[in-house]
């Protein structure tokens, strides 16, 4: 029955995460920022705490639910312990609502333990949902072609895991305001390229690649272009990532230049 129901759980957490933590919130650090005529009107704090609730609650959420019921399904396999998959949710709801208190309380003490207990409880979830999806696909029959999107999809969720409480640290345990400009321009968007184009991207490719044809009666892609797709996608986030840190952390404009061979 819990297998069954599982996404349901995954999908109303990410509904409700979206329109609390998200859209309203999102909605009211823009009505003060109106207000106040200045982007400096709230706490970059907030913004960081929106950010993380609409990547980890939402598209999170709504990943690990979708993928507990359908990709068993494309595999032709049942979930593989399931109720160990589902104390994934406690875990990560738990982590992304201590960490939002910690962005709100910073710099009051504890912030700092506080935000790193809510990475690590973050971590712990993803570390389940990754096992639990690899153990389940590996059970399978035949394998998908798009398996190794998955796979990509997932590994770059654990390093954004890994990631979390190191990005909390930096941005609000920094010391003086230019050690925290430095950290937010260095390192903030690596993170969410992490997020946004290692763990969504590379999934809604993967799971395209599965269903389009077959919905739309498109064409297969052949095995090169899936293979060009699999390896250009994850080697250009890797690229854009390890570039734009080097240029910003060394100072040596060339990374910048080379930074956009990540965008072509």
């Amino acid at each position: 029955m819990i297998d069954n129901q599982l996404y349901r759980y995954f999908f109303i957490s990410a509904l409700v995460t979206i329109f609390t933590l998200g859209c309203m919130w999102g909605a009211v650090n823009l009505l003060l920022i109106g207000l106040g005529e200045s982007f400096h009107s709230i706490d970059y704090s907030w913004v960081l705490a929106h950010g993380h609730a609409m990547i980890f609650g939402f598209v999170g959420l709504f990943i690990m639910g979708f993928s507990f019921q359908a990709m068993p399904r494309f595999a032709g396999v049942t979930l593989r312990n399931p109720r160990l998959a589902f104390s994934t949710l406690p875990l990560l709801i738990t982590g992304i609502l201590l960490q939002a208190l910690a962005h709100v309380m910073a710099p009051q003490p504890p912030y700092l333990p506080l935000g790193v207990l809510a990475g690590l409880l973050q971590l712990i979830a993803v570390i389940i949902f990754v096992w639990v999806m690899v153990y389940t696909l590996r059970g399978a029959p035949t394998k998908g072609y798009y398996n190794d999107f998955v796979y990509a999809a997932l590994g770059w969720f654990l390093v954004a895991a890994v990631a979390n409480p190191i990005i909390f640290s930096l941005f609000e345990a920094a010391v003086t305001p230019e050690e925290f400009l430095f950290n937010v321009s260095s390192f903030n968007i690596p993170y969410r390229d992490i997020q946004t184009l290692g763990i969504a991207v590379v999934m809604i490719l993967g799971v395209s690649l599965h269903i389009l044809p077959h919905a739309y009666g498109f064409r297969t892609p052949s095995r090169r272009w899936r293979r060009f797709l699999l390896w250009g996608v994850n080697g250009a986030v890797l690229f854009g990532i390890i570039s734009f840190t080097a240029g910003m952390t060394t100072g040596v404009h060339w990374w910048h230049a080379a930074n956009g061979i990540s965008y072509i």
